[in-house]
């Protein structure tokens, strides 16, 4: 479970800001923790293909042209000296921010089903593809350019975990999404701006055209407006009237789902979104994109799954679907915001400020943080002046 986003323009030149948050399984036996990488220019990926004998080759090969930071999520259990060797280009990232201001999101959907391998040269793992966009493109345009010669494929022991789609938005504040049904790519110009997981895009699509475009912050020109009133004998009426108008508005948006599945969540977020005043700057823009995510994030023990954080069924079933976590992405000045499920104070990474330059060091941090608050006693215990 996840929702990506990017708020709405009113011109070309303002800033771009989109956000997503991490819905994903989470107990107290299989923990999971996600680690911000950079990831400089000029390192060497690869990713697998698949032989006729049914053992795994080396695939498509590629030097990310612009350095990023990803997301990695992965068992509390794991070490990255460890299980990696320390080795960025062999996660499995599932978003980020590149220096080019393009952001790369892969959401869980169920429903995937991939493309025949071909050519081992040409082969791209799914659990690579974000990795993939963000070292190698620059716009949504490029995007599809670059993944048209690639074939997009899965190992039959990924299925179950890397069932996903992929999000894409630009710089110019263009947003792609691209799907894999019945083993073949399918791309969606994603004017709605959002996405969630299942079913497909066009179903999503259809849905909120059909029946919550419509929706409106106004009050349809109905008067709703309830009035409290005592007569003589001291008996209360309640009536339509013209009282206490401040306490019931907005029955333009009266049926909005509210519940956290995910033809709920994207409707809601695409009503959400259209909502945000058209224009604002980078700050501001940040700001927008919280007020949506407080509306979309799942809470501890929300939704119960069916499955552990392993892709296997579960009994009894222990794990929940929580937002682990949530990014709000400034594609304009590359700044990188975050906060967790148990730490909502904001934190940024400035892509511009790191060294993302061929040869430097890559990085690792984590992104939970113990400094959850901030203490303003003091501040409030001094004297007027």
């Amino acid at each position: 479970m996840c929702t990506d986003f990017i708020l709405p323009l009113e011109d070309a030149t303002q800033a771009k800001i989109s956000a997503r948050t991490m819905d994903y399984g989470n107990c107290a036996a299989s923990p999971n923790v996600t680690d911000l990488v950079k990831v400089p220019a000029g390192m060497n990926f690869e990713s697998l293909a698949p032989t006729h004998k049914h053992s795994l080759a080396t695939g498509h090969k590629w030097v990310n042209t612009y350095g990023f930071v990803g997301t990695w999520l992965h068992p509390a259990a794991t070490t990255f000296e460890k299980d990696m060797d320390a080795d960025p280009t062999k996660l499995t990232y599932n978003d980020g921010l590149n220096t080019a201001g393009l952001s790369a999101a892969v959401l869980w959907l169920a429903y995937s089903e991939y493309e025949e391998p071909g050519e081992e040269a040409e082969c791209l793992e799914i659990a690579h593809i974000a990795g993939y966009v963000l070292g190698t493109c620059a716009t949504v345009a490029q995007v599809r350019e670059k993944l048209d010669k690639l074939t997009v494929w899965a190992p039959e022991i990924w299925e179950n975990l890397l069932a996903n789609h992929l999000c894409v938005h630009d710089a110019n504040g263009d947003s792609l999404v691209l799907e894999f049904t019945r083993g073949n790519k399918v791309y969606y110009n994603n004017t709605i701006g959002v996405l969630t997981n299942g079913p497909t895009f066009d179903m999503h699509a259809t849905q909120y055209y059909y029946h919550y475009k419509s929706m409106t912050n106004k009050d349809n020109n109905r008067d709703r407006y309830i009035q409290l009133s005592e007569d003589e004998s001291g008996v209360y009426h309640i009536q339509q009237g013209n009282g206490f108008q401040f306490e019931v508005l907005s029955d333009g948006t009266f049926g909005l789902p509210g519940d956290s599945t995910s033809p709920s969540r994207f409707v809601r977020t695409a009503v959400l979104k259209e909502f945000v005043p058209r224009t604002y700057d980078n700050r501001t823009g940040v700001q927008y994109a919280l007020q949506i995510l407080g509306r979309i994030a799942v809470c501890e023990q929300e939704v119960l799954t069916l499955y552990n954080p392993d892709g296997k069924p579960e009994e009894p079933r222990t794990t929940y679907n929580p937002t682990l976590w949530q990014v709000v992405r400034d594609h304009s000045d590359k700044i990188l915001y975050y906060s967790t499920r148990l730490n909502h104070n904001l934190y940024s990474v400035r892509l511009n400020d790191l060294n993302l330059d061929k040869g430097s060091a890559w990085g690792i941090l984590p992104m939970e943080n113990d400094q959850w608050c901030t203490d303003n006693t003091a501040s409030l215990d001094k004297p007027v002046k």
